[in-house]
């Protein structure tokens, strides 16, 4: 790899982290005054369990994924293979993850939670496609890097919008919007950056 790419592609990471950094520290205190402590304590509960069972849905993918593909950049049929054996075996454990989920709605989810709880399981599902970690493995900082910070923006920017008018008319639906919106647009995301990847595989 040139040089000019690996310093290129510090700077898209390192830029992205700052991102990751000083959006919620403009954006949090506004959506904190909205959903007051109880929409706010909904939230980060419902998403905690949702973003576990994510996690464990991707199975150390991330870094595996990243360094195999790495390793294959000059074999585009070998790379193929890769990824789809990859793929295939994210796409089994986060279908045994959200079925775990599905269990967990229905008998275990408190009853005051359990309609948020529903719209997190688009956090557990967006799992299915995440292919980030191929387009670091084939350096391609600046397609992932890029998306996900418009994606960030623009959740972070609309859903201050949404949450204004809730505030006037729908107070009670704030945090389903908000959450429905953070949701959509993981989804979106990840799709779009799956259909990526046939240049490459």
């Amino acid at each position: 790899m040139k040089k000019t790419n690996v310093i290129s592609n510090f700077l898209y990471n390192s830029v992205y982290q700052i991102l990751l950094i000083i959006l919620p520290l403009i954006t949090t205190p506004y959506i904190s005054r909205v959903l007051e402590a109880d929409g706010v304590g909904t939230y980060s509960y419902t998403y905690s369990i949702a973003y576990c069972l994510a996690l464990v849905g991707m199975l150390g993918v991330n870094n595996y994924g990243n360094r195999t593909v790495a390793a294959l950049q000059n074999d585009r049929q070998k790379r193929s293979t890769a990824f789809w054996n990859i793929v295939t075996l994210q796409m089994l454990t986060t279908a045994i993850m959200v079925v775990v989920y599905c269990v967990y709605l229905v008998w275990f989810c408190p009853t005051e939670y359990r309609l948020v709880s529903y719209i997190q399981l688009l956090t557990v599902m967006a799992s299915f496609v995440d292919v980030n970690w191929f387009f670091f493995g084939m350096e391609k900082f600046k397609l992932t890097v890029t998306r996900n910070a418009v994606v960030r923006l623009l959740f972070r920017s609309y859903g201050c919008c949404y949450l204004y008018v809730c505030q006037k008319f729908l107070a009670g639906m704030a945090i389903y919007i908000i959450d429905g919106w953070r949701a959509f647009y993981q989804q979106l995301d990840n799709l779009a950056i799956f259909k990526k990847r046939n240049r490459y595989c």
